[in-house]
């Protein structure tokens, strides 16, 4: 009964961990690359079809890190820490089947696929409590508390 007891700590330690592993990183690093590069570029590249209005294409709501895991219609959306393995990354590399976005014209330059590739390679950080689709925008990435007057 005492070894049982004694394991008892380290099997919540590590509970805690996977837990833990599901949620997004949160360091003040990965906030500000999705606040500065990756919302700007959902924004502009994805919510006309995965974000804005009533429907969402293929189900697929990019509008929380939650809906971007799940991914829709296609079961996963991105796996964190692993673009090569995320639809979300390959998708936007245009050399498979699903090609995002699907007009040529709105293709995803090198460098807008970059910062897709290390989002996801970053463990697809979020900003806390922030829906994507909302309309803050700080080129510095620093939320900025007023008193609203």
């Amino acid at each position: 009964m005492l070894r049982v007891i004694s394991l008892l700590p380290l099997l919540l330690a590590c509970s805690t961990l996977i837990v833990a592993e599901e949620t997004a990183p949160q360091s003040n690093e990965g906030q500000q690359f999705f606040l500065t590069k990756v919302k700007p570029l959902l924004k502009q590249k994805c919510f006309g079809c995965h974000g804005d209005g009533d429907e969402l294409e293929s189900n697929f709501d990019m509008r929380t890190r939650a809906g971007v895991l799940e991914g829709g219609d296609i079961d996963v959306g991105a796996v964190s820490g692993k673009p090569e393995e995320s639809p979300i990354y390959q998708s936007v590399l245009r050399t498979g089947d699903l090609v995002m976005p699907p007009k040529e014209r709105n293709a995803l330059n090198d460098e807008q696929v970059a910062v897709i590739k290390r989002w996801v390679e970053m463990g697809l950080p979020w900003a806390d409590g922030e829906a994507a689709s909302g309309d803050w925008d700080n080129a510095d990435g620093v939320a900025v508390l007023t008193s609203g007057g």
